[in-house]
């Protein structure tokens, strides 16, 4: 599972289907746009921050670039098809 922070509305306009632009955190922090998938209820952790939300969905593509300008220009560094991604805000 890929783990994405979102804007809030991002967050809050995601739907199965759809897409969310938004960053992951490897070495450094990435920005990606991913197409998402059918939405999964969210099985809580009890590692959750109780002030964070939480939405999962299956079957997503993330595409991955080093900058904002690049993602733009859709000059991706990565992408990952069929992986489930839980987006965060």
């Amino acid at each position: 599972m890929l783990t994405v922070r979102t804007i809030k509305a991002e967050f809050d306009n995601a739907e199965s289907y759809g897409y969310v632009y938004g960053y992951i955190v490897r070495k450094d922090i990435f920005p990606v746009y991913v197409t998402l998938g059918k939405e999964q209820e969210y099985i809580s952790s009890p590692l959750d921050d109780k002030n964070t939300d939480f939405r999962t969905f299956a079957s997503c593509t993330v595409y991955i670039a080093e900058t904002d300008e690049e993602l733009d220009r859709e000059k991706y560094i990565e992408i990952i098809p069929q992986i489930k991604v839980r987006i965060f805000c």
